[in-house]
């Protein structure tokens, strides 16, 4: 099974494997996937090797720029695909005013901090966000309400990629946001 990570400008799908052992080793496969008239591009690398066992369509600058992807990125998905105990610290909610606004609008999602609004395409089955589950410096662990699904389900958003694509001083701009809220209008 194929998990989604992100979706390029260029309309590249960057989805993943589970975690899959082979010879007692684990590893997971991230694909890419871009349309084009008579079919597709696609790549696939494997983790931790960062091996490319397959390539068509895509340039050579073209992989070098999903290398970086994978490589800003492996933690995160490996970490997404790991069983983690969730602390939780009761049913307290704190306010701060470092707080970053996660919404959602039609095909995008909006993270509004500082003055500052990224818009990002997410699936056009997204309802809204419900619940913040974890917010680690630039990854998010959400709960979305999806229209084609009766059950809320849990999401992974990586803003770092999505920050640099853009040009930001990621380490500076996420340095102190110290939480996410869901805020619709």
């Amino acid at each position: 099974m194929m998990y989604p990570y992100m979706t390029l400008a260029d309309e590249t799908e960057i989805v993943h494997s589970q975690i899959i052992e082979e010879n007692d080793v684990q590893k997971i496969i991230v694909h890419f996937e871009r349309p084009k008239e008579a079919g597709f591009d696609s790549a696939r690398c494997e983790l931790p090797t960062y091996k490319w066992i397959s390539q068509e369509g895509y340039s050579k600058d073209e992989i070098a720029k999903f290398e970086e992807i994978i490589r800003s990125a492996a933690h995160l998905i490996s970490r997404k695909l790991r069983n983690f105990k969730e602390i939780c610290k009761g049913d307290e909610l704190i306010v701060n005013k470092n707080q970053a606004i996660l919404s959602s609008k039609g095909d995008f999602t909006s993270f509004t901090y500082d003055n500052h609004v990224i818009r990002f395409r997410t699936s056009p089955y997204l309802e809204k966000y419900t619940k913040v589950k974890e917010w680690d410096n630039g990854y998010l662990v959400v709960m979305a309400k999806y229209s084609n699904n009766e059950d809320d389900i849990e999401e992974y958003i990586d803003l770092i990629p999505i920050l640099q694509n853009l040009y930001f001083d990621t380490k500076s701009f996420l340095y102190s946001i110290e939480g996410v809220d869901i805020q619709y209008d």
